[in-house]
């Protein structure tokens, strides 16, 4: 891959966490199905883009001892390639059966049916998730999917979806709920860090607590300890941004220190696990009505301001 000619073109857009939040609270508004479909070796079953240079032909060095260089009649993994030309090729079968993407996600794609069905499709590489109003309009879509004498690809059928990325989907449909939690994936963050058996705390920063670089003692240098700040910040952030934003300010003010963290710092950071740990049975749920109008689609936000601090 080369700056400026190439690299730009080694890319597959994949859904944003917000987005599939989005999809989840517009299924549960709808009473909408979610199955989930699993690719299987996706790259392998793109299709050659047709134009020429690094979108097109792909050449691959042979072993030492051969005469000649190959030129690829399938995508490969590890080529630079291969990753956009599966995206191309998924896009254009689900543009030939009328679907669009939804705004600036193009990991996501709608359709409207004459008879009033809607179905949703949203793909992370190789796993399709797909929403419908209609149970027979989604077995029609999602057999034409997998099945690759009608263009479509190897596949396999997962029945309803449960997991997505670490996350599970919890789905009520008597009660017309989706909740979204983390609870197998904290667990293994708090004991990776040992932070399992440990007191919990009921907030995830002690108040009027402020950090700054003077808590790392200078020329505290321990790349281990580093490394595992790192670490924890890492796996709160994955955190925050999927199911738990309670944690995002403290998770903000760590993020400012992983270049220089001391003690007091690392002290911080292993309170928020504490606190997951005691709160790990907290979720995201979404509900069918809004929460005063009984209307859906309403967006509704709560916050606590405090003048005096940052």
């Amino acid at each position: 891959m080369r700056q400026g000619v190439d690299c730009d073109h080694s890319y597959l857009p994949v859904l944003h966490a917000s987005g599939f939040r989005t999809v989840l609270a517009l299924a549960t508004a709808e009473d909408m199905l979610i199955n989930h479909v699993d690719i299987s070796q996706a790259f392998l079953q793109g299709n050659l883009l047709k134009d020429k240079g690094f979108e097109g032909d792909v050449f691959i060095s042979p072993p030492p001892s051969a005469k000649y260089v190959y030129r690829l009649c399938a995508p490969l993994y590890g080529a630079c390639t291969s990753s956009r030309t599966w995206h191309k090729t998924m896009s254009t079968l689900l543009e030939q059966q009328g679907f669009k993407t939804v705004g600036f996600e193009k990991s996501t794609w709608c359709r409207h049916n004459a008879n009033g069905d809607k179905i949703m499709v949203g793909s992370h590489i190789d796993d399709f998730y797909i929403c419908c109003t209609n149970r027979a309009c989604l077995d029609e879509f999602r057999f034409a999917l997998l099945d690759p004498a009608k263009d479509g690809f190897e596949s396999t059928y997962e029945g309803p979806l449960h997991h997505y990325l670490g996350c599970a989907i919890v789905r009520d449909l008597d009660a017309s709920t989706t909740s979204l939690l983390q609870a197998h994936y904290i667990e293994r963050v708090c004991q990776k860090y040992g932070q399992w058996n440990v007191t919990q705390p009921k907030t995830p920063m002690m108040p009027d607590t402020c950090l700054t670089v003077d808590d790392c003692p200078e020329g505290y240098v321990d790349p281990h300890f580093h490394a595992q700040y790192r670490g924890i910040v890492g796996s709160l952030g994955w955190i925050m941004a999927m199911t738990r934003p309670d944690c995002s300010f403290v998770h903000a003010s760590l993020s400012r220190f992983v270049q220089y963290p001391g003690p007091v710092h690392m002290q911080a950071a292993l309170r928020v696990l504490a606190y997951l740990r005691g709160t790990i049975d907290h979720c995201l749920v979404f509900t069918r009505s809004g929460i005063a109008s009984h209307e859906n689609n309403h967006l509704w936000g709560w916050v606590d301001t405090v003048y005096t601090g940052c």
